[in-house]
């Protein structure tokens, strides 16, 4: 991949003492899995694409030896050169993580490399940690591809959403609500709660929802409480799928008739157009 130059942008930063002279020039890109891969080993073969219009913030924070956060830097789409970005440091050897993420707000990298959404909020999400030297009174330039490092649960009904239906909780067990970045993987198993997801837009209309989640190992088995809920905070369905399987960068995706009183049918599948679907069976 070719080296680039970059221009000053405007960011939000957090900085340390540093001579503007050296630092690093980091331009952003994503790997888009698709069906086209064959398989993980197989990554270096996938499409890789401009961060633009595939993610509304990027994340870069620089951790020193220690693992603290030294500097962070976040730019949103808006921003002029999106995907390029100047960061002014000491010279030494630092952590580099890179974050891109559909969030409306940016993430958040912590001690450790510890990434986190504000409120759980988990977006589409990408990421990649790397090693980086600086040297004195030089800028060092950087291009960068990040990895997608979020698994996905789409929910879609056979049926339209009955009348009375305003919105939906979502209890996701076994997952978790973090990103260890340095380690590549979720930080540990708990749950994911999603709630008061409106329902009004689809209206007349089937359901058709996304939850993301980061995993504390490659290949989980977890379980999914759904509520749907009326007037007056009244369950009138519920939705319960155990134990089925996600990965990262591979949508578990259920669909079957969720609205009706006793239970629910239907299949899960695992889709890796993202990465292909794996199928859940209630």
């Amino acid at each position: 991949m070719a080296l680039i130059s970059c221009e000053p942008v405007s960011t939000s930063e957090t900085n340390i003492k540093a001579n503007t002279s050296q630092g690093l020039c980091v331009k952003c890109k994503l790997r888009q899995l698709s069906n086209s891969a064959k398989s993980d080993t197989d990554i270096d073969t996938r499409a890789v694409e401009t961060v633009a219009g595939n993610v509304k913030n990027i994340t870069i924070a620089l951790l020193d030896e220690q693992k603290n956060v030294v500097n962070t830097v976040n730019q949103n789409e808006n921003d002029t050169n999106f995907g390029k970005i100047n960061i002014d440091c000491d010279p030494g050897t630092y952590t580099l993580i890179c974050v891109g993420s559909n969030s409306d707000a940016a993430t958040t990298v912590s001690k450790g490399g510890i990434i986190s959404f504000d409120g759980n909020k988990i977006k589409d999400c990408f990421c990649k940690c790397q090693d980086v030297t600086v040297s004195k009174n030089k800028r060092k330039s950087v291009s960068t591809t990040l990895n997608r490092c979020v698994a996905k649960l789409r929910l879609e009904s056979s049926e339209i959403i009955p009348e009375g239906v305003n919105y939906m909780n979502v209890e996701v067990s076994g997952v978790s609500t973090q990103y260890d970045a340095i380690n590549g993987c979720g930080v540990e198993p708990g749950v994911l709660d999603k709630n008061n997801i409106d329902l009004s837009p689809l209206k007349g209309a089937k359901l058709d929802v996304n939850i993301y989640a980061f995993l504390p190992q490659q290949d989980c088995k977890v379980s999914a409480n759904v509520d749907f809920i009326g007037a007056n905070n009244e369950s009138l369905y519920t939705l319960l799928l155990s134990d089925f399987q996600m990965q990262p960068n591979t949508e578990s995706f259920f669909n079957g008739d969720m609205f009706v009183n006793g239970g629910a049918d239907g299949d899960i599948t695992l889709n890796t157009d993202w990465n292909a679907p794996i199928g859940i069976t209630q």
